[in-house]
């Protein structure tokens, strides 16, 4: 996972034009292992796409280029690698996550900068209908008695399903649907992040 980070950041926060692809693949001895080279001989993955970032500006993205709806496709791919990780209340890394922490380090990966909570973080962005949702929209949720402002996130990835850092049942980072009892009856909203939140 740290070959992951290290790529991700040469790429995407590079101030010269760069372009890459990285790979993924699994070792023989179970594995993962992120290479920007294409592996020879093995079942591969890639996991992003080449896609330009602007040169000398202070790697901002370049609109005439960047299609975020490419971007969140891969930044799916990228949190589905976190899948397993741990729980953690306060947690921001790979040692464990809590949910709106989950979130920020993820698109902090492909150059969004978002707010630390999920109430925070549902303050950003537009506002879009559950039956609008796109891959990559902020999904939020009141799960706790007599609060007033969200106090759980996630992120859409189709088919009624999303990716977050649970902290009840299966601890960690995981995949539910809206429809399950539970997350249907604790829904407030969605959120798709702007551009404008990207370095």
């Amino acid at each position: 996972m740290l070959q992951l980070y290290i790529i991700l950041v040469l790429l995407l926060f590079s101030p010269v034009l760069a372009s890459a692809t990285i790979y993924s693949y699994q070792a023989e001895s179970g594995t993962h292992h992120f290479t920007n080279i294409k592996p020879p001989n093995k079942k591969y993955t890639i996991i992003i796409s080449s896609f330009t970032r602007k040169a000398n500006q202070d790697s901002s993205f370049d609109s005439s280029t960047f299609d975020s709806n490419v971007v969140k496709s891969k930044l799916i791919d990228v949190a589905m690698q976190f899948l397993g990780t741990p729980y953690q209340l306060g947690g921001e890394d790979k040692r464990g996550f809590d949910c709106s922490g989950f979130v920020r380090e993820i698109f902090r990966l492909f150059g969004y900068r978002l707010p630390r909570t999920s109430a925070q973080q549902y303050q950003i962005g537009q506002e879009v209908n559950k039956k609008d949702l796109a891959v990559g929209d902020l999904v939020f949720f009141r799960t706790r008695l007599h609060s007033e402002r969200p106090t759980h996130v996630g992120i859409f990835i189709g088919n009624d399903k999303f990716i977050h850092s649970s902290s009840i049942g299966q601890k960690g980072v995981r995949i539910n649907s809206l429809e399950s009892t539970f997350y249907s009856k604790t829904y407030v909203g969605a959120k798709r992040v702007r551009e404008d939140f990207s370095d």
